[in-house]
């Protein structure tokens, strides 16, 4: 199984109550959460200006290793504990391999991270214990080659593990998962600590708790599209 294309516009009138989290980066402050930070937190040289702007005004800008944006999320209103679809937009200038790009992380047996993988591609981990773990690697994302617009979901009813890139499967597996524990922090940048070298900007934070929503139909849109 695999998730493809959902909704193709955003209408007014249009139900978006599935989108617990929507960050359009043009400040720390978050358009809309179902979680308990309104409000991001910057870490190291990591900064909201024009230069990493992809959608509006300004983006998120990483420029250098361990640069990151935090949010408390301790009830997982904002990232749910276990069916969810992560978009975002990502641009870099340069990203190491084992470099991640976010984390989701309760404990170190309860956590969700996306990294860069050998050849330009994407690697997810997502851990519920001390001894279950399931990971993916993406299959011809193009990190190299300028934006894109990637999408990871996670479905513990399904067994879904999946990503895209533009719109377009670069990989998914099923095998079976279940929830991680409530509670934790959000980071979205270089988290790690990798030491290597890294320079990024990233733009319009999306998440689902509907993994059927297709986010990157929504990936343009300025403003959180619902009320």
């Amino acid at each position: 199984m695999w998730i493809g294309d959902g909704d193709s516009t955003a209408s007014a009138g249009d139900d978006y109550s599935d989108i617990t989290f929507w960050w359009g980066c043009e400040s720390t402050s978050i358009d809309h959460t179902d979680g308990e930070d309104s409000t991001a937190s910057l870490n190291s040289d990591a900064a909201i200006n024009s230069d990493a702007g992809i959608i509006g005004t300004n983006g998120l800008d990483c420029p250098t290793n361990y640069d990151f944006a935090t949010l408390t999320d301790s009830t997982d209103g904002a990232w749910p504990t276990s069916s969810f679809r992560l978009g975002f937009y990502f641009n870099s200038n340069t990203w190491t391999d084992g470099c991640w790009f976010v984390h989701k992380r309760y404990d170190a047996n309860n956590r969700f991270y996306a990294k860069r993988a050998s050849g330009s591609e994407i690697y997810i981990n997502y851990k519920w214990s001390a001894s279950d773990t399931v990971t993916l690697t993406s299959s011809g994302a193009g990190l190299d080659s300028g934006e894109h617009f990637i999408e990871l979901i996670v479905d513990d009813d399904t067994n879904l593990m999946q990503i895209l890139v533009d719109g377009v499967s670069k990989g998914s597996q099923n095998t079976a998962i279940s929830a991680f524990t409530a509670g934790g922090e959000i980071k979205i940048g270089e988290p790690s600590g990798c030491g290597e070298s890294v320079d990024a900007y990233f733009d319009n934070v999306i998440i689902s708790n509907d993994i059927t929503r297709d986010l990157n139909a929504l990936k343009n849109l300025t403003s959180y599209p619902g009320s």
